[in-house]
């Protein structure tokens, strides 16, 4: 072979290899949904409100497993909403079934729904990287290392600084490891990291089961 033939061959290889790293990177870091967007009515320390409306029985029926199971503790429900929502299987649900599985455990009056219902499209990958995750047998799960009401949060309790929310609301910021895994190239690929997130959730006073009220924007904690 040739030194000008080697070097072609070698070009050609090169261009296979970035190839498949680009693909990697893409299918197996860059599909966060819209996480440069914060969700419309965004909660933080003001009151959230809620948009549109939310049809039930609307949505698909085929995720995989069941959601997480009732209770009245706070860092308990939390740690499973976190589940429900970070863990999935692109070929085995829909997008619209993985919203159907946190929106079983939110509001059970629907109020607050519409409001959970726009962080879940920032936080869940949109309709077309789904069906390209889906392609790449694109998987998520996420350990979870810690959940626990912030000092913030507490804080703003304290000084009468927390908004008119509904009564038991709230804030527990999650941490834990995602860890992803596909087939790409016909390799399978894997790639975990930290993520921490705030959720708002409602344990009723009376003693009812708790219920997710909204997610955090993606990047902004409470601490």
């Amino acid at each position: 072979m040739s030194a000008a033939q080697l070097r072609r061959h070698w070009r050609i290889i090169g261009a296979a290899l970035a190839a498949v790293v680009v693909l990697t990177v893409l299918l197996l870091r860059g599909f966060d949904g819209h996480q440069d967007v914060a969700p419309s009515a965004q909660p933080s320390l003001t009151s959230p409100s809620g948009i549109g409306s939310v049809e039930a029985g609307s949505s698909d029926t085929d995720q995989s497993g069941d959601g997480p199971g009732a209770t009245s503790d706070l860092i308990v429900f939390a740690r499973s909403a976190s589940s429900a929502l970070f863990d999935w299987d692109s070929t085995m649900a829909t997008r619209s079934a993985v919203m159907a599985a946190v929106l079983q455990i939110a509001d059970p009056s629907g109020e607050h729904s519409p409001g959970l219902l726009a962080d879940l499209s920032v936080w869940l990958p949109d309709e077309a990287w789904w069906a390209r995750l889906r392609e790449y047998q694109t998987r998520q799960r996420l350990e979870v290392t810690s959940a626990e009401v912030p000092a913030a949060w507490r804080r703003a309790v304290a000084a009468g600084q927390v908004p008119d929310l509904a009564p038991g609301t709230t804030a527990v910021t999650v941490s834990g490891v995602r860890h992803r895994d596909g087939v790409v190239a016909d390799r399978p690929e894997s790639w975990s990291d930290r993520v921490t997130f705030t959720v708002f959730v409602v344990c009723p006073p009376d003693g009812d089961d708790c219920w997710l009220a909204r997610l955090g924007a993606p990047g902004k904690v409470l601490e």
